[in-house]
């Protein structure tokens, strides 16, 4: 059976996705200690990040938007701060194939 199965909606690819924190990619630039004005969590720790993106990825909270033809990504605020500047939400892209490819704190306004 292919992956996702036929009419999985974005939430339930969503769930699917937290299932294993340890596969949800990180970039090295989004971590508190990395060089740069990007958009950064506030740690260095990869297990603490997915941690955070994991319980996003579970939030009845989420909102739920159109990324590319074959992605979706969230917008979830977590409601305590998670990033360097203070953000408390997560911006998470999300494949079809449930995949997280890309993640990084967000100000919710």
């Amino acid at each position: 059976m292919p992956w996702p199965p036929p009419r999985w909606s974005p939430p339930q690819i969503a769930f699917k996705a937290a299932e294993k924190p340890s596969e949800i990619f990180v970039k090295n630039k989004h971590l508190s200690t990395s060089a740069g004005g990007w958009a950064k969590f506030d740690s260095d720790s990869i297990p603490q990040v997915q941690s955070w993106v994991a319980e996003a990825l579970k939030s009845k909270n989420a909102v739920f938007l159109p990324n590319k033809d074959t992605s979706f990504k969230m917008i979830v605020d977590l409601g305590r701060s998670i990033g360097t500047r203070g953000e408390t939400g997560i911006r998470i892209m999300v494949g079809e194939d449930g995949v997280v490819f890309n993640c990084f704190p967000e100000r919710i306004h």
